[in-house]
């Protein structure tokens, strides 16, 4: 498991969240969406890796896509 920080692009509060390294990152942000945002947004949400500069592969896990313990990312 690998501790991650992940911002809400439209929120003021941080997360710290644990993660598997093999989960996908599309079934990570369905399970956390409806908990961190408080609109439902019509669009697809994607994670931007800031050390990384780069969005993650969505259909690939967070080792694929090389995300690391510390790591800070944003959800869109």
């Amino acid at each position: 498991m690998e501790l991650i920080h992940i911002k809400v692009f439209n929120q003021e509060k941080a997360y710290d969240v644990w993660i598997e390294e093999d989960c996908k990152v599309n079934d990570f942000i369905e399970d956390v969406i409806h908990l961190w945002f408080k609109e439902q947004y019509a669009y697809e949400h994607f994670l931007y890796h800031i050390d990384e500069k780069k969005i993650l592969v969505s259909h690939l896990s967070f080792k694929e896509n090389h995300v690391i313990h510390s790591d800070q990312l944003i959800l869109f």
